[in-house]
C-alpha cells in the first residue's frame, strides 16, 4: 500500500502554480481593456475559470485514483499511475519539441 501526502501535494501543486510566466502573459488584456470594471470582470471570469477547471480535473483524477486503489487486483492502481506519468512525459516531449 502506498501512503500519500496531503502536504507534499499542496505543495507540489503551489510550486506548480508560481512555476512559469503563462499566467503574466493571460493577463495582459487587462492592459487593454476600457475600464478599470471591464479589467475586475475579465479578472473574475479568469479566476473563476482557472479554478473551475482545476477543480473538475481533481475531481476527475481524484475519482479515477480512488477507484483503481480499491480495484481487487493491485497491479490496476500502479498501471493508472504509469499511465498518468507516461502520458504526462509525453505532453513534456512534445512542447519541448513544438516549441523548437
Amino acid at each position: 500500500v502506498i501512503k500519500q501526502n496531503k502536504l507534499a501535494a499542496l505543495g507540489g501543486g503551489t510550486l506548480h502554480g508560481f512555476a512559469g510566466i503563462s499566467h503574466l502573459v493571460l493577463m495582459l488584456p487587462t492592459l487593454a481593456l476600457p475600464s478599470m470594471h471591464d479589467s475586475l470582470f475579465y479578472l473574475t471570469g479568469f479566476a473563476a475559470g482557472t479554478i473551475g477547471a482545476m477543480v473538475i480535473y481533481a475531481v476527475i483524477v481524484g475519482f479515477v485514483s480512488h477507484r483503481s486503489e480499491k480495484a481487487p487486483n493491485p497491479r490496476i492502481f500502479m498501471g493508472v499511475r504509469l499511465a498518468g506519468g507516461l502520458v504526462a512525459i509525453a505532453i513534456g516531449i512534445y512542447w519541448i519539441l513544438s516549441s523548437i
